[in-house]
């Protein structure tokens, strides 16, 4: 759930919605089959199938990523059943709380450009909370840090939601008109308590930092730049408003299918974003480990949609699973991503990428200073700028860029994961130095081998 910039109602099919707008994404995949689609379609295809036909369901599409490819899409059952339009790879469907990861980019980029920082508190940019009911601490703990992670003790819901009905208030302007019924009801930073209510704010948030709207927002800053054609808020053009599908909900006592509540919006083609903060790391999608493996997991439902994302980002594996209808759909969403990761393994190794020109002044050897010394190896690495001990092959760790090209975050998989890594240079431009965490390593220039200090 994510925050916009107006109250509306939607209709579809000639039934109009129950539900106050709720800003979330719909979402389509491209019918692309490349890499390890060739060897396991067939299987993927079939696990689909069985997830639609087994549950009685009207329909649902799922993908595939490997690295940065969409690498299979199928749909099965219905989009329309009335219509009797099938679902395919190019059907939009509502992606509910998964918009959140498109908040946390927007949170995140503004943190990039120095525009806020991530242990500030939220009533620095909403004053209305000053008059919010925090029985526990003071209104300043409640921290967009602590916002992205779910640990900021705030109400699961906006005021006044009802799922039942459906209701739920989904503009952030209205709920902080009201400011005495935003209720902490954790303290901040004891636990993790998943809360709409402050993805909402944080919405909010953005639009106030950046003076862009929210759906703006995210439609130039996110979704363009990724080429995401195919996402949005609603209104939809009239392109995407045919390839909606209708959402349903079983009727109580029965495996009749009814319409369901839904609100408009809209989403493409796309991989989700998983972020991840300082300390740490924690993230904004969950983790759970099966088989060795940290998957990072997170689902999305609104009356008539439901959507799971699953991935292992060591392996750059995963799968999203999209249904118009309110069956649970993580375990299909993992079956198919470890179904993914093991054809990965079985994979050829895909083709030497160069590294980008901008990188290249960043690789070599650096030495760190000080408490027992040490050296790592700057490398490009299968698609990614990674720091190596070249005593320890096994160890590894990947950096991701920012807005800052001297700046970095480090990936997943290390206990350093989330904290920055920024390189230094001197006035001509050369690269001296690397801050990783809370140490400086010295670029040795002139070395020719590496040495041990």
């Amino acid at each position: 759930a994510a925050a916009g910039s107006g109250p509306q109602l939607a209709e579809r099919a000639g039934h109009r919605t129950d539900i106050a707008w709720r800003p979330s994404l719909w979402f389509c995949h491209d019918p692309r089959m490349t890499g390890i689609a060739a060897a396991g379609a067939a299987e993927l295809d079939a696990a689909l199938n069985r997830f639609v036909t087994q549950g009685g369901l009207p329909g649902a599409a799922a993908g595939v990523v490997h690295g940065d490819e969409l690498s299979w899409a199928a749909g099965a059952g219905f989009a329309d059943t009335s219509a009797q339009v099938t679902s395919d790879p190019g059907t939009l469907y509502r992606i509910a709380s998964i918009t959140k990861t498109f908040t946390g980019t927007a949170v995140m980029q503004l943190r990039d450009a120095a525009r806020l920082d991530l242990d500030d508190p939220a009533v620095k940019y909403l004053a209305e909370l000053r008059d919010a009911v925090s029985p526990f601490a003071a209104i300043e703990a409640v921290t967009i840090r602590r916002m992205l992670s779910h640990e900021s003790g705030l109400a699961t819901e906006p005021p006044g939601t009802d799922w039942s009905v459906p209701v739920y208030q989904g503009d952030p302007q209205l709920t902080l008109a009201r400011p005495g019924d935003i209720v902490l009801m954790l303290p901040p930073n004891v636990q993790h308590k998943y809360s709409d209510l402050a993805y909402q704010l944080l919405g909010e948030i953005v639009t106030r930092v950046s003076g862009i709207p929210y759906p703006r927002y995210v439609r130039e800053l996110i979704l363009d730049p990724l080429g995401m054609s195919a996402t949005g808020f609603e209104p939809l053009d009239g392109p995407l408003l045919s390839r909606r599908a209708a959402g349903y909900s079983r009727r109580p006592f029965s495996d009749e299918l009814g319409p369901g509540a839904s609100v408009s919006a809209s989403v493409g083609r796309g991989r989700p974003v998983v972020m991840r903060t300082r300390p740490g790391p924690v993230d904004l999608l969950p983790a759970a480990r099966q088989d060795d493996v940290s998957w990072i997991q997170h689902s999305g439902g609104l009356p008539g949609f439901t959507t799971s994302v699953c991935f292992d980002p060591r392996q750059q594996v995963g799968a999203i699973v999209l249904h118009n209808g309110t069956c649970f759909t993580a375990e299909l969403a993992r079956e198919l991503a470890v179904t993914a990761r093991r054809l990965a393994g079985s994979a050829p190794s895909a083709a030497a990428v160069p590294a980008p020109a901008q990188y290249r002044p960043l690789l070599g050897l650096y030495a760190r200073t000080g408490l027992g010394g040490g050296v790592l190896s700057l490398e490009w690495r299968a698609g990614k700028l990674a720091f190596l001990i070249p005593e320890i092959p096994s160890w590894q760790l990947a950096l991701e860029p920012t807005s800052n090209p001297d700046v970095f975050i480090a990936g997943p998989g290390s206990d350093f994961s989330g904290e920055n890594v920024i390189f230094r240079r001197h006035d001509d431009g050369r690269v001296i130095s690397v801050l990783l965490v809370q140490g400086t390593y010295l670029r040795l220039d002139h070395l020719p081998s590496p040495v041990a200090w």
